[in-house]
């Protein structure tokens, strides 16, 4: 990886000299992006996002629908969903607490003159107040549940704080990590979400009795997702063949056993009568 001997400096001061990063090229419907992301994200934030496209399972929720609109990235981490989302939306709003995933989501906007994106380095949460997170064992891991021997405190922000502050959000995606059970408690003016639920963390009927009687149409799936063949738009992910390579073996053993991660699921909801 060559970067600049200023960029090494920043990059150096977030993650400290034993800090391993990897830079990542893709394309979001024909414009190229260039990003940073701690190497431990390499079966998780890439594969997700830019591979298997998780949050754009459904047809209605592919980020190309949302030209001209509001998107919430509620645990950002370093910004891959707020880059594509930034390729369509008004306004993307990334919110995300762990302190050197912020650093570098907003190095990631900068070096990809990214101007429509609103970072906020809190945590979303059911009440604003102060919380510990706990570090995970990847970057995209912390939780305010798991105890372990590192931690960090950070402040909070509600989903009605975020509306009160910027407007209805069209889109809201949330990865936080179990949190979710207790943000969706207190859920707002939200036209359609995307949310990863973690099924140890409670009981996903709450989460869908609370959808559904507040007018949302609920649909619920395990990962892996089959693949889609045709989306509106492409997402083209250049070089990392072997990670490609890796994601199809595990898919395709995933779908000739069933099996299904029954710790995770992927919640769709949008609102029929707003």
């Amino acid at each position: 990886m060559n970067l600049s001997s200023e960029m090494t400096k920043i990059i150096d001061k977030i993650l400290g000299v034993n800090g391993k990063i990897i830079k990542v090229k893709f394309d979001v419907d024909c414009k190229g992006f260039e990003a940073y992301v701690q190497d431990d994200q390499c079966f998780g934030a890439i594969k997700d996002i830019l591979l298997n496209r998780e949050y754009e399972y459904l047809p209605e929720f592919e980020l190309k629908n949302f030209r001209n609109k509001r998107v919430v990235d509620a645990g950002a981490h370093v910004g891959f969903f707020s880059l594509v989302a930034s390729r369509f939306a008004r306004e993307v709003i990334a919110i995300e607490p762990h302190p050197i995933n912020y650093e570098l989501l907003k190095l990631n906007l900068v070096n990809n003159k990214v101007h429509n994106v609103l970072t906020i380095n809190k945590a979303l949460w059911h009440e604003t107040s102060k919380i510990e997170i706990h570090e995970g064992c990847h970057s995209g891991g912390g939780s305010v549940f798991e105890e372990t021997p590192y931690s960090y405190n950070v402040h909070t922000i509600t989903l009605e704080d975020v509306i009160n502050e910027n407007g209805d959000i069209d889109l809201l995606k949330i990865d936080i990590e179990g949190a979710e059970f207790k943000v969706l408690e207190k859920f707002g003016d939200t036209r359609y979400l995307v949310s990863e639920i973690h099924l140890k963390r409670g009981d996903i009927s709450t989460i869908t009795k609370t959808l559904t009687n507040r007018g949302f149409s609920v649909r619920i799936f395990n990962p892996p997702l089959a693949k889609r063949k045709k989306h509106s738009y492409d997402i083209v992910l250049h070089n990392f063949l072997r990670l490609k390579a890796i994601r199809d073996f595990v898919d395709l053993g995933a779908f000739l056993i069933k099996k299904v991660n029954k710790d995770l699921a992927l919640l769709f909801a949008n609102n029929t009568i707003m």
